[in-house]
C-alpha cells in the first residue's frame, strides 16, 4: 500500500487514516482467527466442573482468542513498519500472548464469579477489559518499547471494555450463543486494533517521510528509544533496494533529544552536509545511501527547520451457557447465576451442544 506524504509543519503530515485502517483490519482478522481457534477447543463431557476447573478452562479459551487477536495486531504493526518481526521479537511475543491470554481468562473468570450475583453485565465488561489490556500488552511486548507497551495496554483495555459491554446486547439480538460469540470476539478484536492505532497515532512524536527510492512516499514512525536504519528487513527502519545503505547504517534516537549516530565506517548527509552523527530538527533531510528521508517532529519536540533546504532529487508525491465463562453467554443472552458453593456443581450446558 502506498502512503502519501506532503511537506507540512510540525505535528502534521502523519497519514493517520492509513495507519488506523491497517490496525483495524489486523484486529478484525485476529478476532476471526481467535474465534476459530476458540471454537475448535472443547472441554470433556463430564456432568460436573469445580470452580477451579472452570477458571482453568476459561483461561485456555481466552488464551486461544488472545493468540489470534495478538497475532493479527503484530502482523498489522509489522506491515506499518515495513519490516519482518525479528526472531527475538517472536520469542518474546509468543510466550507473552500464551501466558497473558491464559492469565486474562483465569483472572477474568474469577472476577466474573465474584460479581455475577450483583451485575453480570458489569462483571463481563470488566473481565473483557482486563483480557484486552493483557492481550494488548502481550502483542506489544516484542517491540521492547515502553511507549508501545503503554499503547497496547490502553488500546486493549478500551477495546475490551467496549466489546464486553456490548456482548450481552449482541446475544439478546442474535438469540444464538455461537453467533454472539462470533460477533462479540470480532468486535473486540476490531476495536482493539482501532483504539491501539488511535492511541499510537496520538502519541507519535517523530516520523520519517521517504522522498525517493523504492519506499518513496512511505512513512516510518520512530517510537521511544532508538530505531536502527539499514538494509535488513527486520530493522525498525528498513531501506530496501538501496545498495548504498549498509546492513545497519545508523541509529536514530527519538525525542526528547532527537539525533542520529552512524555505525562506524558509515556516513549520512544532512541538509547537504556529510555527518556521522548530530541532533535532528524538524524538516531536516537525511540522505542515507541514495535514499532521502525528511525528519518530522511534533510541535512539542520540533525546532525550526533549516531554511531554504530542499531534497537534492525532489520527487512529486502521488496520492496514491451458565457460568461458563466471561464471554460465552447462554443462548438467548440469559444472565448466568453464581454457584451456591465452591464444591462440584452441574456442568453448564455447552452452547455448541444444544
Amino acid at each position: 500500500m502506498e502512503i502519501t506524504t506532503q511537506q507540512t509543519g510540525p505535528g502534521n503530515g502523519l497519514n493517520i487514516g492509513s495507519r488506523l485502517l491497517v490496525m483495524t483490519a489486523g484486529g478484525a482478522l485476529g478476532g476471526l482467527v481467535g474465534f476459530i481457534l476458540s471454537e475448535v477447543y472443547q472441554d470433556d463431557d463430564r456432568a460436573y466442573f469445580t470452580e477451579a476447573e472452570i477458571r482453568t478452562s476459561s483461561g485456555i479459551w481466552f488464551m486461544l482468542i488472545v493468540l489470534g487477536i495478538g497475532a493479527g495486531l503484530v502482523a498489522a504493526q509489522s506491515y506499518l513498519n515495513k519490516s519482518t518481526p525479528a526472531t527475538e521479537s517472536v520469542i518474546i511475543t509468543a510466550p507473552a500472548l500464551i501466558v497473558g491470554g491464559f492469565l486474562s481468562g483465569f483472572i477474568a473468570q474469577s472476577l466474573y464469579s465474584s460479581m455475577v450475583n450483583g451485575s453480570p453485565w458489569l462483571a463481563r465488561t470488566l473481565g473483557w477489559g482486563l483480557a484486552g489490556a493483557l492481550a494488548g500488552a502481550a502483542a506489544s511486548a516484542g517491540f521492547k518499547s515502553v511507549k508501545r507497551l503503554q499503547n497496547g495496554v490502553l488500546g486493549g483495555l478500551a477495546g475490551g471494555l467496549v466489546g464486553g459491554a456490548l456482548f450481552d446486547a449482541i446475544a439478546d439480538a442474535l438469540q444464538s450463543a455461537v453467533g454472539s460469540r462470533f460477533v462479540g470476539i470480532m468486535l473486540i478484536g476490531t476495536l482493539m486494533g482501532l483504539l491501539i492505532g488511535l492511541i499510537e497515532s496520538a502519541r507519535v512524536a517523530m516520523w520519517l517521510d521517504v522522498l525517493n527510492g523504492e519506499f518513496r512516499g512511505r512513512q516510518f514512525v520512530i517510537h521511544d528509544g532508538r530505531a536502527r536504519v539499514g538494509s535488513v528487513r527486520t530493522l525498525e527502519v528498513p531501506l530496501l533496494g538501496d545498495r548504498g545503505v549498509a546492513e545497519v547504517h545508523c541509529t536514530i534516537t527519538a525525542p526528547p533529544t532527537p539525533s542520529f549516530t552512524c555505525t562506524p565506517g558509515q556516513q549520512v548527509t544532512v541538509n547537504g552536509s556529510p555527518s556521522t552523527g548530530s541532533p535532528l530538527r524538524h524538516g531536516d533531510v537525511m540522505r542515507i545511501g541514495n535514499t532521502e528521508v525528511r525528519v518530522n517532529l511534533k510541535a512539542s519536540s520540533a525546532t525550526s527547520p533549516v531554511p531554504g533546504w530542499a531534497p537534492s532529487q525532489p520527487t512529486p508525491q502521488q496520492p496514491a451457557p451458565g457460568q461458563r465463562d466471561v464471554a460465552r453467554p447462554p443462548a438467548g443472552g440469559a444472565a448466568p447465576t453464581a454457584p451456591a458453593s465452591s464444591g462440584p456443581r452441574p456442568r453448564p450446558r455447552l452452547p455448541t451442544k444444544e
